[in-house]
């Protein structure tokens, strides 16, 4: 994600993306949880 005109990152670019990996991991963590569920209800 760098620019041609300035090789550096700003500190408000890396918190939008740290806030975008965190809200991904956050929706990763709940289908993981709602797969599970499901796997389980189809074991019983």
């Amino acid at each position: 994600m760098q620019r041609s005109n300035e090789s550096t990152i700003t500190v408000e670019e890396q918190l939008a993306m740290n806030e975008q990996i965190t809200s991904s991991a956050q929706t990763l963590a709940e289908l993981d949880e709602q797969l599970r569920t499901t796997v389980e209800s189809f074991r019983m």
